[in-house]
């Protein structure tokens, strides 16, 4: 992630003349996108994603124990199978 940061805009002059000659490719492209975006919003961005890692784990839990989904049965509601 540093080097996208601080690395990537370094060569931005020589990715515009590519652009301008219609040479650069699209995922050079998205790549200045990530570096322009990650300087300008980078520490909103890692705030965000701390503060999703430090309540999620507590929103999940109650007091019988760790909120889980159940699991999924392949057997419908009503067919109960007598195995005896």
């Amino acid at each position: 992630m540093l080097l996208i940061i601080f690395f990537v805009p370094k060569f931005e002059q020589i990715f515009a003349t590519l652009r301008k000659r219609g040479e650069l490719p699209v995922v050079t492209d998205w790549l200045l996108w990530l570096s322009h975006t990650m300087q300008s919003y980078g520490v909103f961005i890692l705030l965000a994603l701390f503060a999703l890692g430090w309540f999620s784990p507590h929103r999940l839990r109650t007091e019988d124990g760790p909120r889980v989904a159940r699991p999924v049965t392949t057997e419908s509601a009503g067919s109960e199978r007598n195995l005896s």
